[in-house]
């Protein structure tokens, strides 16, 4: 099963999508690592989206789907930004001193680290993001 959300970029956001996979992840005994992982990759989605997606009046449009399959759980990120393939573009090295570094593409890193498989495509004026992602089941807890 799938869930499914769709939000607006900008204030509240985050906290939408915290709520929805929290939920999601309390459901199917999803560990709370596997939430923060999620939520990071999610937020970093989410921000640039907001700070570099949109044009000018449009507000940013993203849809984000669920789903959980053995212990595989799949992330479908989409929205309406301007077409922008985050895998395609060269790492700066994480090894260099911090004075020497670019600004930005972090980000970057984080989403091809934090998932064991990463695509892109642009369809029907929106970008597509998928993304795997191993999990742990949460610790059966225990009665009151």
């Amino acid at each position: 099963m799938v869930d499914r959300l769709s939000v607006t970029a900008g204030a509240g956001a985050t906290t939408q999508v915290r709520r929805f996979v929290t939920e999601f992840a309390a459901v199917r005994g999803i560990s709370a690592d596997d939430v923060a992982r999620i939520m990071v990759m999610l937020e970093e989605l989410l921000t640039n989206l907001e700070k570099y997606g949109t044009r000018a009046g449009q507000p940013g449009e993203a849809e984000i789907a669920i789903g959980l399959a053995d212990a595989e759980l799949t992330v479908d990120y989409s929205d309406n930004g301007v077409a922008f393939d985050p895998f395609s573009r060269t790492l700066a090295p994480l090894d260099l001193p911090l004075e020497e570094r670019q600004v930005g593409g972090l980000g970057l890193h984080l989403l091809r680290e934090l998932s064991h498989a990463a695509s892109y495509r642009r369809t029907d004026g929106r970008n597509r993001i998928l993304l795997m992602c191993r999990v742990i089941p949460a610790p059966p807890t225990s009665p009151s």
